[in-house]
């Protein structure tokens, strides 16, 4: 009888949500002071409540990622959150392209960024950003060792 290989489940690690509260806590904390302190003109106001909007938005966008799982099975691959989930086919995987942005958000780290595509044009993103270095660098290597394409790395500029 053949033995299957376990689902292997990639997670967010502790230090990629620290850096996501940190992040967003950058623009959200800045204007509650402008809406609590300083908030005697109205361009203050303004600037106050841009800067919570913008805070909320990158709050709710991190907690979208951050809540993401990727699961790998000898089938395919999938990307999940309690919201949505989708996945792709090893055998339907066309091009591989994995991004990466030397001096990304977290310190001592770069931003990476893996999409899978398929032959219907479906397109599965995957942020690997979030793994701990040892994850990343496995489902990397799952990710290479069970596509029969070409995987295309690309390193964009450094940020700022």
């Amino acid at each position: 009888m053949e033995q299957k290989q376990p689902a292997q489940v990639f997670k967010p690690c502790r230090t990629a949500i620290v850096a996501a509260l940190l992040w967003d806590c950058a623009a959200l904390v800045p204007g509650i002071v402008l809406l609590a302190v300083y908030h005697k003109t109205l361009l203050q106001t303004a600037v106050g409540v841009v800067a919570c909007l913008f805070g909320l938005a990158s709050f709710f966008s991190s907690w979208q990622v951050l809540r993401t799982h990727i699961l790998v099975t000898p089938e395919g691959i999938a990307s999940a959150n309690p919201s949505h989930s989708w996945g792709i086919h090893w055998n339907e995987v066309s091009d591989v392209l994995i991004r990466s942005r030397p001096k990304g958000t977290q310190i001592r780290r770069a931003d990476r960024l893996v999409v899978l595509k398929g032959r219907s044009e479906q397109m599965l993103p995957l942020n690997t950003s979030v793994l701990s270095q040892s994850d990343e660098e496995a489902l990397l290597t799952s990710i290479r060792s069970r596509v029969r394409c070409r995987v295309s790395e690309v390193v964009d500029g450094p940020f700022g």
